[in-house]
């Protein structure tokens, strides 16, 4: 009897320990399902699993925890706080629940409460926080707080973080002064000055031009698979036909660009590497890459949907090729996207350009944002200037127009993963006149800018984030604006140099000159005057911009007498930054040098035979010097893609 009763004392006492056990692992299995479903991006069905866990225990942190880590996955910050807060109702002492929590309010920007869940995670402790700093240094380096966010990746292992986080790491180097530490890290790159060239101007040897445009009359045409679905009806009722590419994401239009009857082909510029060459034909753009043609056409769908003002700026979009000038392609890093811009169809033909984005890869063309066309409508823009950031990821550029009641210039940042726009500031006392916008290695933003002060007209602009906040400050030039008014601003992030074409209404014609800083943060050295000797050949030198110069200009503007300076027509910076390209125009003939930034030592550069330069600035009057060797100059006959060789 005895023993009978110590067997139903043992199974009364067995029977909730064994329910406890099966509800524990079926929690456990609720929530690998939840966390499974995550990882897989099925958040409706991860949020019943987590659902069907609350119900199996109602108290337990780690559901919470899970619940709130998926809604972070997901972008619902505002409900994952929700599902944190709830689960320390339950566990005021849980350490990893106040981590997530901070977590969720650094992404959302709310860093003094972030803060301050951290140290509550940390006095809970007996859990690794390290997952939480490094979102807090992703957070704080994208708001600006540089300090803050070093501060934070340093307390993690960098082997954790680095492959995913190191550009961020890098920018919150460079932007506290560490540069040369972000350079020994491999974060940002600072090329050595090309000394092959030094020396080769200083032994007198010779430097001569190779012409290398590619013959594109027999490339394959593409198009982009979007604008083959537009017009496949069409197509196939004129009985043509269509091959998918091997890249699966374009669509062979010919086998020749000869077969087109488009003929004429025009280079208008390379990419910097110069692996990506932009065409003008027929007013059409195209890419050139790898031996292949692509059509640059309208993709809608990937832009902005704004139905009243996108078709009129897609149909200004289709003759793209044909409104293309001096700086109008600005290459993202990895050479996938180019921006255009088209500031002389404003100022010169009043009608308002919207920033346009082309995918290199697919030809398709698309806007960000599309705004109203006509100066009298509220919203009007136009793009004047562009760079991309260092990652590629997004856009920057300079607006005028209707941006604000108190501002007609602005600068805007465009996210191209996730298409938003969003305007950081705006420049209610400056008037940005033609500007070439550049991103330093420090991340600040230079260009040049009119303050429309009589003794201070054109001013360096620096633009940077200050604490979550885009700011900018402006230093002017000491010259007026009838003696320095800059047309084209060249700046080099490696060299940390900046040259500047500048216009001056005082001598005959509009002589342009160079003037060149090297510090291309400063407005520093801007105050002289970089002149090419009318002979052209040995060193340019530096000449005042003071009353002495104003007066001699004046002189031989009223008498018509030559200056014994050369005219510069145009520029353009090495890849490395020490060295320009400058051509200049002396009684009709134009000239191309070489350069050396730091000795002002002059090189002249010998052209291909039957070859002659143009010194324009216009559609095909483009200077630039690409990767190592290659550059592109402008020519009677358009632009001209050219190797260097020494002799």
């Amino acid at each position: 009897m005895r023993k009978l009763l110590a067997l139903l004392l043992a199974c009364c006492l067995l029977c909730p320990i064994l329910a406890l056990a099966q509800e524990a692992d079926a929690l456990t299995d609720m929530l690998q399902k939840g966390r499974a479903f995550t990882e897989a991006e099925d958040y409706a069905s991860a949020e019943i699993c987590f659902d069907i866990a609350m119900k199996l225990a109602p108290e337990a942190p780690e559901v919470y925890e899970a619940l709130a880590e998926m809604r972070i996955r997901r972008g619902a910050l505002e409900e994952a706080l929700a599902a944190v807060e709830q689960g320390l109702q339950f566990a005021p002492a849980q350490g990893s629940l106040y981590g997530t929590k901070a977590a969720v309010l650094f992404l959302m920007g709310r860093f003094e409460e972030a803060a301050l869940a951290i140290r509550y995670a940390e006095i809970c402790g007996s859990v690794s926080l390290d997952h939480v700093y490094v979102t807090a240094a992703v957070a704080y380096e994208s708001a600006g707080y540089y300090e803050e966010a070093l501060a934070m990746f340093d307390r993690v292992p960098q082997e954790s973080w680095w492959d995913a986080h190191s550009g961020a790491y890098g920018r919150a180097l460079v932007f506290t002064g560490n540069r040369d530490r972000a350079a020994e890290l491999g974060l940002i790159t600072i090329s050595a000055r090309n000394e092959t060239l030094a020396a080769a101007q200083q032994a007198g040897r010779a430097i001569s031009l190779t012409a290398s445009t590619p013959d594109v009359t027999e490339c394959p045409l593409f198009c982009s698979l979007a604008y083959y679905e537009e017009n496949r009806e069409s197509a196939e009722a004129s009985g043509l036909t269509f091959e998918l590419a091997p890249d699966g994401k374009r669509i062979r239009f010919s086998n020749r660009l000869s077969d087109t009857g488009m003929d004429n082909p025009q280079l208008l510029t390379a990419s910097p590497s110069g692996h990506v060459l932009l065409y003008n034909i027929n007013g059409q753009l195209a890419i050139y890459r790898n031996g292949e043609l692509t059509a640059v056409t309208a993709n809608a769908a990937r832009g902005d949907q704004n139905e009243e003002y996108a078709p009129l700026t897609y149909r200004y979009a289709e003759r793209a090729g044909q409104y293309f000038e001096q700086d109008s392609a600005v290459w993202s890093p990895d050479e996938r996207y180019f921006a255009l811009i088209f500031p002389n169809r404003t100022m010169v033909n009043a009608q308002y350009m919207d920033l346009m984005l082309v995918d290199v890869f697919t030809g398709d063309l698309f806007v960000p944002e599309a705004t109203p066309k006509k100066a009298t409508l509220d919203g009007c823009q136009t793009a004047f200037a562009a760079c991309f950031d260092q990652t590629g990821s997004s856009v920057y550029y300079l607006v005028y127009g209707s941006i604000a009641d108190d501002a007609r210039c602005g600068l805007k940042r465009c996210n191209l993963e996730t298409g938003e726009v969003e305007l950081l500031c705006t420049f209610g006392d400056l008037t940005v006149d033609r500007p070439r916008l550049t991103m330093g290695a420090d991340g600040v933003l230079h260009c040049v800018t009119d303050v429309w002060q009589s003794d201070a007209h054109a001013a360096r602009l620096r633009i940077y984030p200050d604490e979550g906040t885009w700011t900018y400050e402006a230093a002017p030039f000491s010259a007026s604006a009838a003696l320095q008014s800059p047309i084209r601003c060249l700046d080099s992030a490696n060299s940390r140099m900046a040259l500047l074409l500048n216009r001056c209404t005082l001598a005959p014609s509009g002589f342009t000159y160079l003037t060149l800083s090297d510090d291309a943060q400063a407005a520093s050295g801007m105050d002289t005057a970089v002149m090419l000797p009318a002979e052209g050949s040995g060193t340019a030198i530096r000449v005042a911009l003071d009353d002495a110069l104003a007066e001699q200009l004046r002189a031989a503007a009223s008498t018509d007498q030559p200056l014994p300076w050369l005219n510069v027509c145009h520029a353009a910076l090495s890849p490395d930054g020490y060295y320009a390209l400058v051509i200049t125009l002396n009684a009709g003939e134009a000239a191309l040098w070489l350069m050396d930034l730091q000795t002002l030592a002059l090189t002249g550069i010998a052209l291909p035979e039957g070859v002659t330069l143009s010194a324009v600035r216009s559609s095909y009057g483009v200077l630039e010097w690409i990767s190592g060797d290659r550059m592109v100059i402008p020519t009677a006959e358009g632009a001209l893609l050219c190797s260097m060789v020494i002799e």
